[in-house]
């Protein structure tokens, strides 16, 4: 992860990981006119991020 462009200047925390992948993942869905309503992503059994999309 460290060698990604954007991970040189934030660190690569489950949190910045997960907005990161939530960011690359969203606009190449909505090409295919599918949406992301929720990511997850885990470092380990008991530690997690996700984030989840409300309907407007």
């Amino acid at each position: 992860m460290n060698e990604l462009p954007y991970f040189k200047t934030i660190n690569p925390t489950v949190e910045n990981v997960t907005e990161w992948l939530f960011d690359l993942i969203t606009p190449k869905l909505e090409e295919l006119s599918a949406r992301l309503i929720r990511i997850e992503v885990s470092e380990s059994p008991t530690r997690s991020y996700c984030i989840s999309v409300e309907d407007d």
